[in-house]
């Protein structure tokens, strides 16, 4: 097309965006008298659809965060562990449970900065860890605190929801302390079951050993919790139930685990209290034993602890495992926390080396804080909102939305659960075609030949090595002495 000729506009619509902006800064360099700046030609491209038919850009509007109040709360989340790399933030991923929840914060203008917030979490999960109960700390803006004029808090969990990807849910939400007083302040415009449990926190109604909270001192997730809890999971397949609750009742109390845990080397103090460590069945969360399980029972190991080090939970579930094994005796779990508390014996100079329990089948369960400081005392979108009964109005809560979808996976996931049961039920009436001479002769099944590690995924069969003839990790005293030469030299350089 000759330059000095109109473009219609039909052939401007025909054209891609690139060549409307080639069209349009050559008439800008050719026509001495036109005067338009680049950003008017950007209005010009914004208002022509583009050629791939989506509609025209809008240009992002400005958000004033100074117009608004802003408010210290707490979030309760939930998530799936193996959909994400981790929930802390990292350099190399953006698929972590908190890349995408500051970038749904952000999106909905709920903080301007991820520096800016006060945030804090209760803890970090590995990858592939999940939680039903995490607990964050953070300043949003608020509808209702001054100079904000609404009339009405906004619908925290409601706002979330309707960004957050799927697998990420935001649960309930709830004011804290901001430091200005012991207890959360509260608007006329907060939903009711907030504002009347904060008041009979307020009245004395309420009360807890330690809860007193001195002006100044703002909410912290991590260490206001009083206590956090995990469940591990695991088929019992032909483990030794009895063995391993025997070998968890040791770990009750206060100890050293620097046997249990991967070391980090700015870590000095390795003692850790755990109120409760159990094997519980999961269809009814007991602890007796009953001889009418089979080996598709579930099980999990519950561990109920103030604060934990790295790894620790993974790390006690391999050396149960290895206890249900019967290939150690529950007393190796006793003297690697002896030895590592008096710093003598076999288990002092440092960790025997051993695989970790798969991330996978862990759930942070709880994190649970003084009820005078955090407190829950339900999800408030259902209470903005008349109830919905039709499951595909577009109306329903997010809430809903996300109930239905966890409801969703579970359905899939136990369906496939029960076609790998009936396979093996089904393999196990055949009669084993091993080359062993005693399997022939035994005429053993193929349940018979499976071992208790077959259960457990992700732990290679093989000859069990015992702990005491294993090598061991450094001791921490070499890795921190290891950590300062490597950082002495990288500051020489």
């Amino acid at each position: 097309m000759p330059t000095n000729t109109k473009p219609t506009e039909k052939e401007l619509r025909s054209m891609s965006r690139e060549e409307l902006l080639s069209l349009a800064l050559t008439h800008l360099s050719s026509e001495p008298e036109v005067s338009k700046k680049a950003d008017d030609v950007e209005v010009l491209l914004s208002n022509v659809k583009r050629s791939n038919g989506e509609p025209p850009r809008k240009k992002p509007r400005h958000f004033d965060m100074s117009r608004y109040g802003q408010r210290h709360i707490a979030l309760r989340l939930m998530y799936t562990g193996w959909r994400f790399h981790g929930f802390a933030a990292q350099a190399d991923s953006d698929n972590t449970v908190e890349a995408h929840l500051f970038s749904a914060l952000l999106k909905v203008r709920l903080i301007s900065s991820r520096t800016g917030c006060d945030y804090s979490r209760a803890g970090r999960t590995d990858v592939g860890v999940s939680a039903s109960n995490q607990v964050i700390g953070l300043r949003v803006r608020s509808n209702v605190k001054p100079p904000s004029t609404g009339h009405r808090e906004l619908d925290y969990v409601k706002v979330l929801n309707g960004v957050l990807p799927q697998g990420i849910r935001c649960t309930a939400w709830t004011p804290v302390c901001d430091g200005a007083s012991p207890y959360p302040a509260l608007y006329d415009g907060d939903p009711d079951p907030i504002k009347d449990y904060w008041n009979s926190v307020i009245n004395g109604s309420v009360k807890e050993y330690g809860n007193i909270r001195r002006p100044g001192q703002k909410f912290s997730a991590r260490f206001d919790a009083a206590y956090r809890s995990y469940k591990y999971f695991f088929v019992c397949g032909a483990l030794d139930i009895k063995a391993m609750r025997k070998g968890a009742r040791y770990f009750e109390g206060t100890h050293d685990f620097r046997n249990f845990c991967r070391i980090d080397e700015n870590i000095t103090n390795f003692e850790r209290h755990m109120y409760t460590v159990q094997i519980r069945r999961l269809k009814d969360d007991s602890v007796q034993d009953d001889d009418g399980d089979d080996e598709y029972t579930m099980y999990y190991i519950f561990v109920k602890g103030q604060a934990f080090l790295w790894h620790q939970v993974r790390c006690m579930a391999a050396v149960l495992f290895d206890v249900g094994m019967l290939c150690e005796d529950p007393e190796v779990i006793k003297q690697l926390l002896e030895d590592a508390e008096v710093k003598n014996g076999v288990f002092s100079k440092g960790r025997p080396q051993y695989k970790m329990a798969p991330p996978t089948p862990l759930l942070l369960y709880e994190c649970e804080y003084p009820k005078t400081v955090l407190y829950f005392p339900q999800s408030f979108e259902r209470e903005f909102s008349p109830p919905i009964t039709d499951s595909k109005d577009p109306r329903r809560s997010s809430f809903e939305r996300a109930n239905l979808s966890i409801a969703k996976d579970f359905a899939e996931q136990s369906a496939k659960m029960s076609i790998l049961q009936t396979i093996l039920k089904d393999q196990d009436k055949l009669i084993s075609y091993s080359a062993s001479i005693d399997a022939l002769a035994s005429r053993k099944s193929f349940m018979q030949l499976r071992k208790p590690r077959d259960f457990i995924s992700d732990l290679n069969p093989g000859r069990h090595i015992p702990y005491e003839k294993r090598p061991t990790d450094d001791p921490i005293e070499i890795k921190q002495m290891k950590a300062g030469l490597k950082k002495k030299n990288m500051s020489s350089i």
